[in-house]
């Protein structure tokens, strides 16, 4: 898998849904999608939830509000591919941008390992 996509949750049920699923609209499916919980209070855990049957989704339910960055920690610590995008739980993927970037953009390894993602 290239990609982990990370949305990080709190208290976004008017958005997640539409979010989640605005991701695996995608053309591309070369990802897996962690959302991690903040202690959401509304129906958004819900929501999160319903996806947990999906192949490479995975749910991290924190109990409380542990504050963005732990939140995008966690999901960095889990993640399972070599890249990781951040993707608000309020943000929307236009179909076919995926591949868009893909074929727009390139990535270089460099000597040390690191990779630096840069524009052809």
């Amino acid at each position: 898998m290239k990609a982990t996509i990370i949305i990080p949750n709190i208290n976004g049920k008017g958005w997640l849904k539409d979010s989640i699923e605005s991701v695996y609209a995608q053309t591309e499916q070369d990802f897996e999608l962690i959302v991690v919980d903040n202690g959401s209070t509304d129906e958004s855990l819900e929501q999160a939830r319903s996806y947990r049957s999906r192949p490479n989704f995975q749910l991290i339910e924190n109990g409380s509000n542990t504050g963005f960055s732990h939140a995008v920690n966690q999901g960095i610590a889990r993640a399972k591919s070599e890249f990781v995008v951040l993707f608000n739980n309020d943000a929307f993927a236009r179909i076919g941008s995926s591949a868009r970037l893909k074929s727009s953009q390139s990535w270089i390894d460099t000597p040390s390992g690191l990779s630096i993602y840069t524009r052809r």
